[in-house]
């Protein structure tokens, strides 16, 4: 974090948002890449094709590497070697410059949030964040002026977050719900991300449909949304949304901001909401289309970029 949890987010124009909307890597080619205080290049994925003994489904590891001026070393985060599911890694950095894991792993019942820590060149003993009954899975977390956050889905379709402090790995309270639904039947409030001007938007009708669980209800809009680098004036166009998924593609925040962004995708993937958290609270700041298979990177600039309207 130091100011900023992804540095290689910091100062992406509009254009080069497009270009990353545009693209279809899949998320799982992608490592996550950060680099420590101390100028190590870390990266961290999930690590599949171990079978499991006495069980059908194929578990996974957490490799990672590490590269400094002596080389690159590669290896398999303690003790993800073993038998166990291991999966969706998070990795980003403390106040510090420490480098922070946590992930999925299966406890032999439930798959909870794990946390390590990259300190001295090793990951330390990891610890369980998480204990209640159910599959904990896809955690965040992000820091700010209010201190740090774990965010994780409960499965199917619970979003928790959660007070951490990253150096001990501890929760400070007790897991709590995020209406994430409730984004569905928001309106976004902000017409470009970033500071500057936009230099084009879409001044488009918006069709908001109903969920299934009655959320989302249906009603007309006209909204400003973030459209081509050169367009002048905007093109009228229909846009369907459609209900918001609870679990975070991405996560954006610094350390003079109170307020984190999440990057939410919608139901059938094909659009994505752009978040702020405050207290417990999410509130629609904007959506536009999303890649088909968004990659890791497309959420996590997103997220960033979104930052300083965040917090003005």
């Amino acid at each position: 974090m130091g100011g900023r949890m992804k540095a290689k987010a910091i100062g992406i124009g509009s254009a080069a948002l497009l270009g990353l909307v545009a693209s279809c890597l899949p998320a799982s080619a992608e490592p996550r890449t950060v680099m420590s205080g101390d100028g190590k290049l870390v990266s961290v994925w999930e690590e599949r094709g171990r079978a499991n003994p006495g069980r059908d489904a194929v578990v996974s590891s957490i490799a990672f590497s590490v590269t400094d001026a002596s080389g690159t070393r590669v290896g398999t985060v303690p003790p993800t070697g073993d038998a166990a599911r291991d999966s969706a890694p998070f990795l980003a950095t403390d106040g510090s410059g420490s480098l922070v894991l946590v992930w999925s792993r299966f406890d032999g019942v439930y798959r909870k949030i794990a946390f390590s820590r990259f300190t001295d060149d090793a990951w330390t003993n990891f610890r369980f964040l998480t204990f209640g009954p159910g599959n904990d899975d896809l955690p965040l977390f992000a820091a700010g002026q209010d201190g740090s956050f774990l965010f994780y889905v409960v499965q199917p379709s619970r979003f928790f977050y959660a007070p951490i402090d990253l150096a001990s790995g501890v929760l400070f309270g007790p897991p709590r719900a995020i209406d994430v639904l409730g984004l569905g039947r928001q309106r976004p409030r902000l017409k470009s991300p970033g500071n500057g001007p936009l230099q084009g938007v879409t001044d488009a009708p918006v069709n908001w449909r109903g969920c299934r669980d009655g959320g989302c209800a249906a009603q007309q809009s006209r909204i400003l949304l973030p459209g081509g680098g050169t367009v002048q004036g905007g093109i009228d166009a229909p846009v369907v949304l459609h209900c918001v998924k609870a679990h975070a593609w991405g996560v954006g925040s610094g350390h003079g901001c109170r307020k984190q962004v999440l990057v939410f995708p919608t139901a059938d993937a094909g659009t994505v909401m752009v978040a702020e958290f405050l207290n417990g609270r999410v509130s629609l700041l904007a959506f536009m289309p999303a890649p088909a298979q968004a990659p890791l990177q497309f959420a996590d600039l997103l997220a960033e970029r979104f930052l300083p309207n965040a917090c003005n």
